[in-house]
C-alpha cells in the first residue's frame, strides 16, 4: 500500500475536506468542544447552552446561538468539523414513559457520507435514554458530543431547568488549558501528554501525563496542602506514647512516587506534672517512628509549644501519618493544652517533585 503524504494550502493545489479537518485537529487535539470567545465562567459562556423552552416549558429545550468543533470517530483520519449554529434551536423531547424515568442526551453530532450512511448534515438533537428504574444514558452517536443531559421523569410534561445538566467542554489549542467544571479525567477524552485544565470550582491546575498516571497537578509545581488534621479539645494525662486524637492525615491511594512531602505538626500549651520531665513528639506511619523531637519542661507552671517538620519522599499510594506523644524522661505526665484559640494542628503539604514523574 502506498502511503498517502498531504501538504495542504500548497499554491494551485485542490485540498480534500479531509485535510482541512486534519489541520484544525492538529490545533484543537480533542475531541468535541464549544468554541468561544468567553472566557470567563460556565455560566456566562451562551454558546450551545440548552435551556427549557423561552416560550414556555414543554417536551422540548432551546439550544442557543454558538460555534463548535466535533471529532470524526469514524474514520481514522477524519478530523475534526467546524459547526455554527445561528439562532436559537428550538429541539424535541421524545414524550415520558407512563412509569419510569429516563436520562436523554442533547447532542451536536456530523453524519458524513464518506464515512458512513448516506447523509451529508450537521444537526442538534436529543437521544431519548431506555426508561428504567435506575435509568442511565444512552451511548453518543458517532461523531458527536453531548452538550447536556436531560433527566426526564414518569409521566413528565415539560422540561424546565431543573431537569437540564451542562455538560459542555470548551476548546483550548494545544498547549493551551481547558477549563472544566468536574474532574478532567471525566470531562476531557482522549487527552495527550503535557495537555493541562483546571477546574473552574476552584481554579487548580492539572496537567495530563501519562495513561497511568492520568491527570494530576502540573508536575514541575508545588502542589500545597493535601491534608490536615485539628483539635481543639485537650489531651491529658500522656505518659506512655499516645497517639494525639484528630492529628491525623493522609495520602490518597493514587499519590504517585518523586513527590517530596512536608509533614508539619505543633501542639500549643503543653505542661508536665513533674519538673525537668523530657517529652517526645513524635511523626509515624502506623508503628514506625519517621521522625522526633525531644524537649523539657522545666517547671510545673511553665508551658512550652512544642512543633516540627518533616520533608521526605514516601512511596507511591495511600499513606496515613499521625503525631504522637510521650514521655522520654522522668516520672510525670504531660497534656496537650489544645483549646479553642489555640488548636493544635497536623498537616501534610507538597513541596514540589523530587525527580521526574515515575
Amino acid at each position: 500500500m502506498t502511503t498517502q503524504s498531504s501538504a495542504i494550502f500548497l499554491q494551485a493545489n485542490s485540498h480534500p475536506a479531509e485535510d482541512v479537518r486534519q489541520a484544525f485537529r492538529s490545533i484543537i487535539g480533542k475531541s468535541g468542544v464549544i468554541v468561544s470567545t468567553s472566557v470567563t465562567s460556565s455560566s456566562s459562556v451562551a454558546d450551545l447552552k440548552v435551556s427549557q423552552r423561552g416560550a414556555g416549558a414543554n417536551m422540548s429545550v432551546d439550544i442557543a446561538n454558538g460555534k463548535c468543533a466535533i471529532l470524526g470517530d469514524e474514520g481514522t483520519y477524519q478530523g475534526v468539523y467546524l459547526c455554527d449554529n445561528r439562532g436559537v434551536q428550538n429541539v424535541v423531547v421524545t414524550a415520558a414513559h407512563a412509569t419510569s424515568a429516563r436520562l436523554d442526551r442533547v447532542v451536536a453530532k456530523v453524519q458524513d457520507a464518506a464515512y458512513s450512511g448516506a447523509t451529508n448534515a450537521w444537526s442538534l438533537a436529543v437521544v431519548a435514554g431506555t426508561p428504567s428504574a435506575v435509568p442511565a444514558l444512552p451511548a453518543e452517536p458517532a461523531n458527536s458530543f453531548t452538550l447536556a443531559t436531560i433527566s426526564v421523569a414518569a409521566a413528565a410534561t415539560s422540561i424546565v431547568t431543573a431537569n437540564i445538566t451542562d455538560v459542555r467542554k470548551y476548546a483550548a489549542a494545544l498547549g493551551g488549558r481547558e477549563r472544566v467544571y468536574a474532574a478532567p479525567s471525566s470531562v476531557v477524552t482522549a487527552p495527550v501528554s503535557g495537555q493541562a485544565a483546571y477546574l473552574e470550582s476552584d481554579y487548580s491546575g492539572y496537567e495530563y501525563t501519562t495513561a497511568t498516571s492520568g491527570w494530576q497537578k502540573p508536575w514541575g509545581q508545588p502542589w500545597g496542602v493535601i491534608a490536615y488534621g485539628s483539635t481543639v479539645t485537650v489531651q491529658s494525662a500522656i505518659s506512655a506514647e499516645t497517639d494525639l486524637t484528630s492529628l491525623t492525615a493522609a495520602l490518597p491511594s493514587t499519590w504517585p512516587a518523586n513527590r517530596r512531602v512536608r509533614i508539619t505538626v505543633s501542639l500549643p500549651n503543653v505542661a508536665g506534672t513533674v519538673a525537668n520531665d523530657s517529652f517526645a513528639l513524635r511523626i509515624k506511619e502506623g508503628a514506625t517512628t519517621l521522625q522526633q523531637s525531644i524537649y523539657s519542661i522545666a517547671s510545673t507552671v511553665l508551658y512550652v509549644n512544642p512543633s516540627m517538620e518533616w520533608i521526605f519522599t514516601p512511596s507511591s499510594g495511600a499513606h496515613t501519618y499521625k503525631a504522637a506523644l510521650a514521655r522520654n524522661t522522668g516520672t510525670g505526665t504531660s497534656n496537650n493544652g489544645a483549646a479553642a484559640t489555640t488548636a493544635a494542628l497536623f498537616t501534610i503539604e507538597d513541596v514540589g517533585p523530587a525527580a521526574n514523574p515515575a
